[in-house]
């Protein structure tokens, strides 16, 4: 596999080529479409009577073998059909016309984000004469030149995924290379799977039936959260967008498509246990000195009619209930150094701290007496706690269909809240992790004609971050403390975090299905704020000391503190980012012939820059690609900034594909296609950077090597107001934006960036060689 990444504004297509490429689709399929729906699928085919010849006005029929909803189009002159905006599931396909024995086809396995070619043959005969053939399972895809494979119900149910996390089961897929660097279970959140298809590993987008999962700048978050394996129908693993209503990211696209409710009532449940006392002791060592873990999943599913054949209902729950434990090795103060300092310097820092936050053991071994009086002061303690683990998941969906089957409304509510704490020496130090995942999606669809309709989706996810001392108040008032003998204790960069996100989506379908051709005309927009609150390094006051007796004597040797240059207090960082996505699309499916399809369209995509919220003050040094050199860099003036980037609006990417089944009888499928597509720009890396800039915050330090006074102590017990040092002063700003007397290393941004482009294209064949057996291969060059 060749890769090639072609960026830059020399290689853009010209207004002029897209506009006469945008006028060919339109023209060659005018007063035509067709719906390709986010997670619903297409039957289309061609109907023919004995001697080959063209059925036209033929009624024919798809319905849904759980739900028994139906939808029914005509046959045109010319033989074909086409129905769209089916659900995943088994169908009955009917086709009837007077002078011919009725044809039922059932049985029919429709995959999400598929397009079935169903050529069918009519007998002469009364209507009231049935012909019933059960179908074959189809496992070729005949109508499309893309990658990909579908991960079933029965694979999720069997294939082995460790703590019921799915998205582990994406890197099984041909063409996917990647694995997960980090345990995956059902209640991982803001990650995934690093995989690629032949890109970057983190351009890969997740859908949860039609609306994005992903968090922040590209997928670099990957998923928000992982859903539940038994309310999951399929998963979709797309290695190449070929058509254009795929895009945003350039990688692989993984649909997760969920359960619905059926006629008839339907439910599950499961648990799962695991204990340490199952394992085998190591070699040397003792069960009792093996940390006392179990992991214990729990739930259940359930579905079925409200009203049978017009409103379905389903909904599941996932529990956790974890106890894990590990060993590390820690340094803290002996038991006779802790007396000592509270006996002999009562008043002390040292003293308080040591009595408000004593180890949860005193050290047994590895002592250190570093003046040699007997009392040692240091001592190694095995960190063996366990920690708990807590989580719920529960999701709910309805499906509705109009009793005269013009609309269909769906929605669904996921609600993921994993709980998790991480032992440290000191228990009022332990950290906790909340984060607490809301997601809905609302999809409508309304059928104006047989041949015409549109679906409207909107999507919403919002994420609760929240790292923190497990008791924040008892804890917030002691600053950062080192010594240089490995002695440490209080809230460093990172010890809170609080990143709470929002990200609604919207998204416009519309189909007008006409014969061969069929056009699905479309557009999405996506709104993504993120505000980050965090404390970064020196927003508490950092203390380091020579050795613990020193900290016993409240002597430190330097102090470092991250100052509001307009305040002069500390801080807490914050960076409020405001992303946008905005996309068109048009795709023309030509079914040229019975067994030859033709998909060609055109998309734009505009990724706005990343916008900097109103009520923040940030800087950055600004530049232009031309200043991009050493020299120009030390030109840069640090100014305030509300964006990253211009917005490239040159995000024009063609698609066209070709698939065709040699014999007509979907077993065999030669196809290939070519794509231009784009990405988001790698905006993350960035983020660090404006909310710590001069002139917003200074870096100041005191200690005797500067010579400026050092001022030591806690704050008062539930705050961070920590005792003030007058003898730190922010410098002032210079004509370049930054500190006088200082050489900031700062964060810039090259504002005319391009978006990066890439071609792809692939050419391949998949053959059906045995009823369960596929073999295929595909040769792609990007």
């Amino acid at each position: 596999m060749k890769n090639r990444h072609v960026e830059g504004a020399g290689s853009r297509l010209s207004i002029r080529t897209v506009g006469c490429l945008l006028a060919l689709v339109l023209t060659v399929a005018a007063g035509s479409g067709q719906l390709w729906a986010q997670v619903t699928s297409t039957i289309q085919g061609h109907i023919a009577d004995g001697t080959g010849a063209s059925v036209p006005k033929a009624l024919v029929k798809a319905t849904n073998e759980s739900t028994g909803v139906p939808r029914t189009v005509y046959s045109a002159e010319d033989g074909f059909y086409r129905i769209a905006d089916l659900l995943p599931g088994k169908y009955e396909v009917r086709v009837e016309l007077s002078g011919f024995k009725a044809l039922v086809k059932s049985g029919i396995e429709l995959n999400a984000q598929s397009r079935l070619n169903l050529n069918l043959t009519l007998e002469v005969g009364e209507i009231t004469q049935t012909v019933d053939v059960r179908s074959e399972e189809t496992q070729i895809e005949t109508t499309n030149a893309r990658i990909s494979e579908v991960v079933g119900e029965t694979q999720l149910k069997s294939l082995p995924a460790q703590g019921r996390g799915i998205l582990t089961l994406v890197t099984m897929s041909p063409g996917i290379t990647g694995k997960a660097e980090n345990d995956l279970d059902i209640f991982s959140s803001f990650t995934a799977p690093q995989i690629s298809s032949g890109g970057r590993e983190e351009k890969q987008n997740f859908l949860l039936d039609g609306i994005n999962l992903r968090d922040g700048e590209g997928s670099r978050f990957a998923a928000g959260f992982s859903p539940n394996p038994d309310a999951v129908a399929e998963v979709r693993v797309s290695t190449n967008p070929t058509s254009a209503e795929s895009g945003i990211m350039s990688g692989p696209e993984v649909q997760i498509v969920t359960k619905g409710g059926t006629n008839q009532f339907h439910g599950t449940g499961h648990g799962t246990f695991q204990d340490f006392k199952f394992n085998a002791v190591p070699f040397g060592s003792r069960r009792e000195d093996i940390p006392k873990s179990y992991r214990r999943y729990f739930g259940g599913t359930v579905g079925g009619p409200i009203i049978k054949e017009r409103l379905f209902f389903f909904g599941a729950y996932e529990g956790l209930r974890a106890q894990t434990g590990n060993s590390s090795i820690g340094l803290a103060e002996t038991r006779a150094f802790r007396d000592l300092v509270v006996s002999t310097r009562p008043s002390s820092v040292a003293a308080r701290l040591f009595q408000d936050f004593p180890p949860f053991r005193y050290p047994t071994s590895g002592f250190s007496d570093l003046n040699g009086d007997g009392i040692p002061e240091l001592g190694e303690l095995v960190n063996n706690r366990v920690f708990p683990e807590s989580g719920k998941q529960f999701n709910g969906r309805i499906d509705y269909q109009s009793a005269s089957g013009r609309d269909r409304l769906f929605g669904s509510y996921w609600y993921t809240r994993p709980d998790s704490s991480y032992p440290t020496t000191r228990e009022l130090f332990d950290n906790r992790v909340f984060n607490e995942i809301d997601y809905v999606s609302v999809q409508h669809t309304h059928t104006f004609s047989p041949n015409a309709l549109n679906e409207i989706r909107f999507g919403y996810i919002r994420h609760g971050y929240l790292s923190t001392p497990s008791e924040l108040d008892q804890v917030q008032h002691v600053p950062e403390i080192f010594t240089d003998d490995g002695f440490g204790i209080g809230n460093g960069a990172f010890s809170y975090q609080r990143y709470p996100t929002f990200h609604p989506q919207f998204g416009d379908s519309f189909s007008l299905n006409r014969g061969r051709h069929g056009i699905n005309v479309g557009g999405n927009f996506g709104h993504h704020t993120t505000d980050d609150n965090y404390l970064d390094f020196g927003d508490n006051p950092s203390y380091s000391f020579a050795s613990i007796l020193d900290f016993a004597a409240d002597n430190p040797y330097s102090e470092l503190r991250k100052l509001d240059a307009q305040t002069g207090k500390s801080r807490l960082s914050q960076l409020k980012t405001i992303g946008k996505e905005l996309s068109f699309f048009v795709q023309n499916t030509w079914q040229i012939s019975p067994n030859l399809t033709l998909n060609y369209g055109l998309r734009w995509d505009s990724y706005f820059s990343i916008w900097i919220g109103a009520d923040r003050n940030n800087w950055e040094a600004i530049l232009t690609s031309a200043q991009a050199t050493p020299a120009g860099i030390a030109k840069a003036i640090n100014q305030k900034v509300d964006r990253f980037y211009n917005t490239d609006w040159n995000n024009f990417g063609p698609r066209v594909s070709l698939a065709w089944d040699p014999n007509g009888q979907g077993k065999i499928s030669i196809r290939g296609g070519f794509s231009v597509l784009y990405d988001e720009i790698n905006n993350h890396v960035l983020y660090s950077s404006p909310s710590g800039n001069p002139p917003v915050t200074a870096l100041v330090s005191a200690g005797p090597q500067v010579g400026i006074p050092i001022v030591y102590g806690l704050a008062p017990k539930g705050t961070r107001d920590f005792p003030a040092n007058p003898n730190l002063r922010t410098p002032p700003v210079n004509a370049a934006g930054a500190f006088d007397g200082t050489r900031p290393a700062l964060g810039s941004i090259v504002q005319d960036i391009k978006i990066p482009m890439f071609l792809d294209m692939n050419v391949g064949i998949q053959y059906q060689l045995f009823k369960d057996m596929v073999i295929h291969g595909t040769y792609r060059y990007r």
